[in-house]
């Protein structure tokens, strides 16, 4: 009986749940990275230029994420205290990944190409993002992890503004006002085309 209850475990039912779940895990995400790129446009954009570097990124977020786990494992021995200190450290971390991960989007929206609209293209960008998290296997325990921690380790790096090269500001073109056309003295016989001609180009300094 044990081993009809194990070969009848993985029923239609349960590959439903988990297909939902993880569908319901990557649209929340992917909602919460365009609230924060909605929200927080500086930030995003602090976050996009250090995706630059994901690799930096990554071990960054794995380096926190250390850090994170050892201040969970101290807190649990303050009893309630120490439960909210690990709920509240747990949670920052996810909030501060989804975050961070807007500047993966943002950067995905800006190879979208110049054409098209900046909410259309974060929009596309965090869909695409969304759904290869919910690949088999390679979605769910590779892909949404990897970007979480770059996310995380791009909001941690991001928090204080670094020096931004200011961009000169552009000269004012003068104007200057259309020279009028210089008469030209009628000459008898002339044709009138040939006259404004002459005229426009005395004026040009022709």
């Amino acid at each position: 009986m044990v081993g009809r209850m194990n070969d009848n475990y993985l029923t239609s039912a349960v590959v439903f749940a988990i297909a939902l779940f993880l569908f319901g895990t990557a649209l929340t995400l992917a909602a919460g990275m365009l609230t924060a790129s909605g929200m927080f446009p500086e930030f995003a954009g602090r976050c996009a230029e250090r995706m630059r570097r994901p690799v930096r990124c990554f071990f960054a977020g794995v380096g926190v994420v250390v850090g994170v786990v050892l201040f969970m494992g101290l807190a649990k021995n303050l009893g309630e205290l120490g439960n909210l200190l690990m709920l509240v450290a747990g949670g920052g971390a996810v909030l501060a990944g989804v975050a961070g991960a807007a500047g993966l989007v943002e950067r995905m929206a800006a190879r979208s190409g110049a054409g098209v609209d900046g909410w259309v293209a974060r929009r596309r960008a965090a869909t695409v993002l969304a759904l290869s998290w919910v690949i088999p296997v390679a979605g769910g325990f590779v892909l949404l992890p990897a970007c979480l921690l770059m996310g995380l380790g791009a909001a941690v790096m991001s928090v204080r503004r670094g020096r931004v090269a200011e961009v000169p500001p552009v000269p004012a073109v003068l104007s200057v006002p259309p020279v009028p056309p210089v008469p030209v003295a009628e000459v008898p016989g002339m044709d009138p085309a040939v006259v404004a001609a002459v005229s426009v180009g005395i004026s040009n300094g022709l």
